[in-house]
Formats: C-alpha cells, sequence, structure tokens
C-alpha cells in the first residue's frame, strides 16, 4: 500500500510540473520555455508508473501467497513403482 501511496505522490508531482510547463504564464507574457521542468515532470512521471506497477505487484502476490496458505490439508505425495521407473502424484485440497 505505501508503493501506491508514493506512486500518487509523484503522479501528482508531474501533474504540477506539467502544469508549470502548460500554464506558467499568461498569453501576452508566456515564461520562457524551460527543459528541466519537463525532465523533472517526466522523471516523476516516470517514477510513479513504477511505483504503480510495484504495489500492484506486491498486492497480487500477497493476496495469492495469502490463498495459498489457507489449505485445510497437508499436501499428499505419493509414489507409485513400475518397470522401469515410478510414478509420483501430488494433491492439495482445500
Amino acid at each position: 500500500m505505501l508503493l501506491l501511496a508514493t506512486g500518487f505522490a509523484f503522479g501528482m508531482l508531474a501533474k504540477a510540473k506539467a502544469d508549470d510547463v502548460t500554464n506558467g504564464g499568461d498569453l501576452q507574457n508566456p515564461p520562457p520555455f524551460d527543459p528541466s521542468v519537463e525532465n523533472s515532470g517526466k522523471r516523476y512521471d516516470l517514477f510513479a508508473k513504477i511505483s504503480w506497477g510495484v504495489g500492484g505487484a506486491a498486492i497480487v502476490g500477497g493476496a495469492v501467497f495469502y490463498m495459498l496458505g489457507r489449505s485445510a490439508e497437508q499436501p499428499r505425495v505419493s509414489a507409485v513403482p513400475q518397470r522401469g521407473g515410478a510414478v509420483f502424484a501430488w494433491g492439495l485440497s482445500w
């Protein structure tokens, strides 16, 4: 959850930089273009996307591990010897 909040914060910083680039002055007297403002906005946008991706993957991974850890029984493993080898089976019930 913290990574998602971090992504949200970086997204807000990126939006603020985008607003500075597009609305930095009035139509009669626009400010000079500053590439560092645009570059920092792009960097904040990249950080936001990475944070959202990693945070979302962590939440999905946690949900999967939680569901896998809820099994009512221990997994069953059996081996059946046969001519020329063996057959192995693994079972898990929920």
